[in-house]
């Protein structure tokens, strides 16, 4: 912006100069003394001081523009933050309309803090535009009179005209940036849900849904090019406009003839106007893109948050606190070492040291209490009080979840929380955590016994080390971590890691089984030494050996015996004469509360249910002491180091020697770590980028952009060359009659109002042709690259964290959509002005080239040295960018629990660190280039420089005419200007090609081979007969084999039941038939027909699959049950019916209409199962696969389905994978595996009747049930 100022002063000096001295020469040729006043006149003095004015200028603007970035880059950190502790106290489970999830909050992070960055950088420009343009025009009235203002009043017109076009341009932005809003969410959705969409065979449908929310987005986008087209020519071409009315006016109105001084004098001062005029498209666009940004983070600062009426428990975490008190690590609001040693700073009304209430001895339980233990109300054996409290998820909904609710926790004892699915199990330890609104009633804590520890019933773990997940911020202790992972049985597990406790796992414990992601998650609840233990069904994932280890060593020892108190649920009935206190829910009320023996008198019936359950469980279920320690142990190491090898967790081999149990942290890192580190290329962009940028644009369109481009330039530098002639003609009109005189300016209008009218006709077809080719590249990017991640393999998602996935759809795309569509058609016509300006310079003086080419050799030269850092520098950006967004998706993946164990400040911090990390690195890459502008500015003097001494010379020597010098000078001023404009858009434009190289290589992955031409018939599997046949399978191509020949046959309708210890192979098994694995030996035929030779997506979808996880997607229940809407709603009823769920969808109002928030929060994890075996029933095959389907669901429940299943899949095979042995009982066959191998198969009977692997799974412990 000061450049423009600048630039217009030196010019009219300049041009005024060459008039003058042109007329000095042909004029006076008298000596004088020089006056000071003479020698500011001569022509090769102000030569030099506008050279030097140049350099001086370049070096405060750049200077400048420094200080601008440094403070919007500390902006963006800043807002990064705000948004980040916005997020820690955003509602769980808001409705979808309100609702926030990964992927809003990753547009928010990245986008609209990217959006308000840039106009924070242009906003200067809102306020210097004007400026500039009065001073012009000023300079301009006072060279050509009133005509002058005459022709700018077409400026006055043109600006509400583009003032309008902008708020039409916001409206589009917005409808933009709500569109990408639903395709990240829709895109962090499938992410989560990807082995699920893969067994469905739903990629495709996905792919469908996600496209439709980009179209819908690329449709806004296209609308906005439009009057993007319509501003671009407007700034470019009106200030010829105003030449034009200015010109055919002058003689009339000033009575003068216009004659080369006067014009070429006007020339650059019109310019000036172009020059603001050009900034203020692209201005116009980022300050409305910013405004709109800004609405969109202040309606997300709005959004629902949780309630903080947890009476008697402190909200200590709050952000204003952490910026008063200086908690906030970073440069500038890092404690000093003076202040380490100072008071505890205090949160709300207690002190950080007190609220975390020192540490446990290891083993014992004591700790020392804080001196504020006193003034508690409650007594001191009661830890939480509610009376008559009501709560509901969504403070504007009318239904209250839970009614009425009344008891007490007793402080050092086990309350056990049991009831059926949906009756309200899971909601009252969110009440508890004040997760929930408070309709009525409330709670009282008892302050100093108020600190929380949380597990989950889904388990949440960190992308991070085993040790960190466990520990989770608290002081590390040796001993007390041993005694932690004996407890909850993970010593096997990380004996054979091959780093132990430091081996990093994937995001969200994806690399690990349900079970050992399950126990992590309790074992970082037992190590925190905060006083309440709230354990979510952490039973459900586990085998019963397993569960009842943890049961006896992790909470009955460890927790009751450390006095501390444990709120439990769970479906494990078995338990319950554990409990010092049992609360029974029903229908989101308290049914019965009391001891074991209390409830047992006050419900015979109850009682009675509990007792026969109970009984079956210890006759089926539990394991013989004897097989449960060494050999089980001894063999769960040697099958986790066959996992550990086949997901290239160790190069080399097991790690686990005479060291301590899981203490093995010093070991080389590089075998720590499971998550794949980011592609980073190195050197220069491959040529092969940019070819398949413009392959994605079009070469047609690139031809046809680049035509209308030269096309435009030549309209426009001919404009003046048609002026320069005719001002050359009017030297002398002294000598021609009045009509020769204006026969030469028709002519002369005519011309240059017809040049200028093609020059606004090709700007415009350019402009619309280039924004919509590089639209259409960057929508077929994004396909190309969804298209690659839906169908690629498992494994590239347990290796790739979510963050970096979103990364590539958000700020990548945000690249491809916006910054290369402002800068490369910018870029380009820039580079076409610089090619004519040179052009006609050499023409008017050749001799113009003997200095240029040294100059272009060192333009070209710090071009090549500065785009070596530059071009690493947005790699290193872009991949510390990655770590930031899964830092956000962690969180808001595992917020109850930061929430529950208080750990904001932390998670804070930590992202403060990151994102520190990614705006120094940004502010490194800004750096770059202002150091480059310095040195552009400094060698664009030289043009100026060379240009002038080329035409003053010969000019002074009469061998130029005042018109060509004038022309001459006008575009070597333009070319100075644009060519440091084209050097630092050429860097920009090779950083920013970053993006498109990270995104081919995406568009590339490796994926899975859809295979086979066989389409079978539309009743194929017809009867289920399925025959494995000596099959071996891993999980891709180079890992290790995790099923070794196994052969299998198994009969229409038979009812098969699969078991193993943990980690045989059971669900490797069963993802074979849907060949997510690589079955590189042998084969599977379903119905006679090889599955290898049957398309991938017809084989999943002919299959049914109930996965251990359940899955839900924001839409309606209708979406989930049949998002083909292949069914009628009589069907879906059916399905609901059987799977039990058929009330509660009937009691939601809406029915089948009914929405499913994200991630299907607004249901329990039980309710979730339900409805994925609603789904599954819907599916008309002869073959099902049950994978440990009912873990999440209650014992009443699941005997129910069981005899459903039988009744309804009674002509169908299906088989059974389950954690309870009694599900399978009255299988057909049994098979067993171990070690990737059959090692039994056959009847149930004929197992129990031999001392079988099978048998020893079904053994009676009668002590342990006792």
């Amino acid at each position: 912006m000061h450049r423009s100022k600048l630039t217009k002063c030196v010019v009219v000096r300049r041009d005024i100069l060459v008039s003058i001295n042109g007329k000095a020469i042909t004029i006076k040729r008298v000596r004088e003394y020089i006056t000071i006043e003479g020698f500011f006149a001569n022509g090769f003095v102000l030569l030099i001081a506008s050279t030097l004015s140049v350099v001086i200028r370049g070096i405060l603007l750049q200077y400048s523009n420094y200080i601008i970035w440094e403070q919007n880059i500390r902006l963006k950190g800043s807002l990064q933050t705000i948004i980040y502790d916005k997020s820690l106290r955003l509602t769980t489970s808001a409705p979808p309309e309100t609702s926030c999830g990964v992927g809003d909050i990753a547009n928010r992070v990245f986008v609209d803090t990217d959006n308000l960055q840039s106009m924070m950088v242009n906003i200067h420009n809102v306020w210097s535009i004007p400026v500039q343009v009065t001073i012009a025009l000023l300079l301009l009235f006072n060279e050509m009179g009133v005509s002058a203002m005459i022709g700018a009043s077409i400026m006055l017109a043109i600006f509400p005209i583009q003032m309008m076009l902008a708020r039409v341009s916001i409206f589009f932005q917005k409808r933009a940036m709500r569109f990408s809003d639903e395709r990240l969410k829709s895109i962090n959705e499938v992410i989560q849900g990807m082995k699920l969409i893969k067994l469905l065979g739903w990629e495709d449908l996905f792919y469908k849904i996600i496209t439709k929310c980009r179209n819908l987005q690329v449709g806004m986008l296209r609308r906005q090019t439009v009057i993007t087209s319509i501003i671009i020519p407007l700034g470019f071409v009106s200030p010829s406009f105003v030449a034009l009315l200015t010109f055919s006016i002058y003689s009339l109105v000033e009575g003068k003839s216009l004659t080369p001084d006067v014009a070429f004098t006007a020339i650059p001062l019109i310019q000036n106007l172009s020059a603001p005029l050009l900034l203020l498209q692209p201005t116009i666009n980022q300050v409305v893109g910013g405004f709109v940004s800004l609405k969109r983070i202040e309606k997300f600062l709005e959004s629902p948050e949780i309630e903080k009426h947890d009476v008697g428990r402190s909200n200590k975490d709050t952000f204003s606190t952490l910026v008063t008190k200086k908690v906030l690590v970073n440069d500038k609001n890092r404690m000093d070492k003076d202040d380490e040693n100072q008071e505890n700073v205090t949160f709300g009304n207690e002190a950080l040291a007190e609220s975390s209430y020192g540490s446990f001895t290891p083993g014992t339980g004591k700790k020392p209490l804080p001196k504020s233990i006193l003034k508690s109300t409650l007594p001191t054996d009661i830890v939480l009080r509610v009376r008559n409290a009501s709560f509901k998820w969504d403070i504007d909904s009318s239904e209250t979840i839970l009614r009425n609710i009344n008891f007490e926790i007793p402080r050092g004892r086990l309350t056990i929380i049991v009831g059926e699915v949906g009756s309200g199990k899971s909601s009252v330890l969110s009440a508890i955590m004040g997760e929930m609104y408070t309709v009525d009633g409330g709670l009282k804590w008892n302050s100093p016994f108020s600190s929380i520890a949380y597990s989950g019933q889904e388990a949440w773990l960190r992308n991070a080390s085993v040790k960190d997940n466990i520990v989770f911020n608290s002081e590390y202790d040796t001993l007390r971590y041993q005694q932690v992972i004996s407890s909850c049985a993970l010593i096997p597990d990380i004996q054979i890691l091959p780093a132990g406790s430091m081996t990093e796992i994937g995001e969200k414990g994806i690399n690990l089984s349900g079970g050992q992601r399950q126990r992590i998650s309790v074992a970082r609840a037992l190590y925190s030494d905060n006083q309440v233990v709230l354990l979510d069904d952490p039973m459900s994932a586990l085998d019963v050996h397993v569960g009842a280890h943890v049961f006896e060593n992790g909470i009955k020892r460890w927790l009751i015996g450390s006095k501390r108190t444990v709120i439990l649920v769970t479906h494990q009935l078995q338990y319950l004469p554990f409990a010092d206190q049992i609360i029974v829910l029903k229908n989101g009320q308290v049914q019965l509360q009391g001891t074991f023996e209390e409830v047992a008198s006050q419900d015979k019936m109850l009682y009675e249910n509990w007792k026969k359950t109970m009984k079956e469980i210890s006759e089926t279920e539990t394991e013989d002491e004897e097989d449960s320690k060494t050999k089980l142990e001894r063999r769960k190491l040697k099958i986790q180091l066959k996992m550990a090898k086949r997901k290239r967790i160790v190069s080399t081999g097991a790690s686990g020697k005479d060291q301590d149990v899981g203490m093995q942290e010093l070991g080389d890192d590089t075998r720590s770590g499971l998550i794949e580190k980011e592609e980073r290329n190195t050197g220069s962009v491959d040529k092969r980028t940019y070819l398949y940028y413009f392959q994605m644009v079009g070469f047609l369109i690139t031809g046809v952009c680049l035509l209308s481009f030269a096309l435009e330039t030549f309209f426009s530098i001919y404009s003046n060359v048609w002026l320069s002639l005719y001002t050359q003609k009017s030297v002398d009109s002294a000598n021609k009659t009045q009509e020769q005189i204006d026969s030469e300016l028709d002519t002369f209008l005519q011309g240059y109002a017809g040049f200028i009218m093609g020059a606004a006709v090709m700007t415009m077809i350019s402009s619309v042709l280039s924004l919509n080719g590089l639209l259409t590249a960057s929508n077929l990017v994004h396909r190309q690259m969804l298209n690659a991640i839906l169908h690629a393999y498992m494994r590239f998602f347990d290796t790739t964290p979510t963050g970096r996935i979103l990364n590539r759809f958000s700020s990548d795309m945000q690249v491809l959509d916006q910054k290369m569509m402002n800068i490369l058609p910018f870029h380009t016509r820039m580079v076409m002005l610089v090619t004519g300006g040179l052009i006609v310079n050499a023409i008017i003086s050749y001799i113009f080239v003997a200095p240029i080419i040294p100059i272009a050799i060192t333009y070209y030269f710090l071009l090549k040295y500065y785009l070596s850092a530059s071009r690493d520098s947005k790699r290193i950006e872009s991949i510390t960018r990655s770590p930031v967004y899964s830092h956000f998706g962690e969180t808001i993946n595992g917020l109850s629990s930061v929430r529950a164990f208080q750990e904001q400040v932390p998670f804070l911090q930590s992202l403060v660190a990151k994102i520190d990390h990614n705006s120094t690195i940004l502010l490194y890459q800004q750096v770059l280039t202002l150091w480059l502008s310095v040195r552009l500015s400094t060698v664009g003097s030289l043009i100026i420089f060379s240009s002038g001494i080329a035409t003053l010379i010969p000019g002074s020597m009469g061998y130029l005419d005042a018109s060509s010098v004038g022309l001459a000078i006008t575009y070597a001023i333009s070319m100075s200007t644009y060519l440091s404009v084209i050097v630092q858009r050429m860097a920009q434009i090779e950083t920013l090609m970053n993006a498109i190289e990270r995104s081919q290589v995406w568009t590339n992955l490796s994926t899975e081979p859809q295979g086979g031409n066989a389409l079978p018939s539309p009743q194929w599997p017809h009867s289920g007969e399925i025959s494995i046949d000596n099959m071996s399978v891993r999980y891709a191509p180079g890992l290790d084999t995790i099923l070794q020949d196994v052969t299998i046959n198994i009969k229409p309708g038979q009812k098969v039941g699969i078991c193993g210890r943990t980690g045989s192979g059971k669900s490797s098994l069963t993802l074979a038939l849907f060949r997510i694995i690589d079955t590189f030996r042998g084969r599977i035929v379903i119905d006679d027909i090889d599955i290898a030779t049957i398309p991938l997506n017809q084989l999943r979808q002919r299959l049914a699959i109930i996965p251990q996880d359940p899955v839900l997607f924001t839409g309606t229940i209708r979406f989930n049950l049949d998002p083909d809407s292949l069914y009628s709603d009589k069907e879906l009823w059916e399905a609901l019916e059987i799977a039990q769920m058929k009330n509660v969808v009937a009691e939601l109002g809406a029915g089948l209409n009914s929405p499913v928030f994200e991630g299907g929060d607004n249901f329990s994890v039980g309710q979730r199962q339900l409805l994925c075996l609603a789904r599954a029933f819907l599916i008309k095959t002869k073959v099902l696969v049950m994978d440990e389907a009912t873990a999440s669901i209650d014992i009443k429940t699941d005997a129910v389905l069981q005899e459903v299943v039988r009744h309804v899949f009674k002509d169908r095979t299906v088989l059974t994978i389950a954690h309870r042995v009694s599900t399978i009982l009255d299988s057909d066959i049994i098979v067993v595996l171990s070690d990737g191998k059959v090692i039994e198969y056959d009847s149930p009977d004929r197992l129990l009747q031999r001392n079988s692997e099978f048998a020893s799974l079904v053994r009676s412990d009668k002590q342990q049930s006792k």
